[in-house]
């Protein structure tokens, strides 16, 4: 019986997606509130409605909840791929330019 993430493919990059994901949120704990809610308060506001939006879908859905977790067989766009998502681009979000990616590193 194959289950959700039995895929060979598929399973490898939501691994990568996923660590990728949560090893860069650190960084949006290092710029803290000022970078998300001032600087780039529309994006994180987007971001904070859409993953809302996909908790409060993955709650109420009468789907198996690993299904909701990891998505369809073969396509892997659950919650934790949008969660993964969500985290990449705000962090990139705080990028605005080379110079911020520089200065940023320091």
């Amino acid at each position: 019986i194959a289950g959700p993430v039995a895929d060979p493919v598929n399973l490898p990059k939501l691994l990568i997606l996923g660590v990728l994901a949560f090893g860069l949120t650190p960084y949006l704990f290092y710029t803290g509130k000022k970078a998300l809610f001032e600087t780039n308060r529309i994006p994180t506001l987007i971001a904070i409605a859409f993953l809302c939006s996909a908790i409060s879908a993955t709650l109420f859905s009468k789907s198996p909840l690993v299904q909701n977790l990891y998505g369809n067989t073969g396509r892997n766009t659950g919650l934790i791929t949008y969660i993964s998502f969500v985290l990449v681009f705000l962090v990139a979000s705080n990028f605005n330019n080379i110079k911020s990616i520089i200065l940023r590193a320091n």
